[in-house]
């Protein structure tokens, strides 16, 4: 993730923002939860799955035609539906047996390891930071 352009203004790819957004998410509820732990507040992050969604209508790979009719129909063979893509959300939200548990990360209804970038302690903080500065919050702000 390129701290000194969050906003993909100097070199923008629509898939290397995608990535670094849900990186992003990630890491910001793995500080979130350093800061709130012993609150009783909790805050984990999770994967949903590949979910048949239209987010990725106007990816390069479903504008040229060849490609999208070699890809499709993997697409609808592969991918959750959006009930099936919500469970691992509902499970995090409203499951007994992960009461207190926080700063984890969660895939198809069990807790899981993230890639090791989700999980540098370092950048979870950098991003907290920067995410004060670009909207004007302050941490000893009321």
């Amino acid at each position: 993730m390129n701290f000194d352009d969050l906003n993909g203004k100097k070199n923008y790819n629509s898939y290397t923002a995608y990535f670094h957004s849900k990186l992003a998410n990630v890491l910001f509820a793995h500080e979130l939860a350093r800061r709130l732990q012993g609150t009783g507040v909790t805050a984990n992050s999770l994967h949903p799955g590949a979910v048949k969604t239209d987010i990725a209508r106007h990816l390069s790979i479903y504008q040229n035609s060849f490609l999208n009719i070699l890809v499709q129909p993997l697409y609808w063979l592969f991918m959750k539906t959006a009930k099936q893509g919500a469970q691992t959300s509902i499970y995090c939200a409203i499951d007994e047996s992960i009461d207190g548990v926080t700063g984890k990360y969660f895939a198809d209804c069990r807790e899981t390891k993230c890639l090791p970038q989700g999980r540098d302690d370092g950048a979870a903080k950098k991003l907290w930071e920067l995410s004060e500065e670009m909207t004007g919050l302050c941490k000893n702000q009321e």
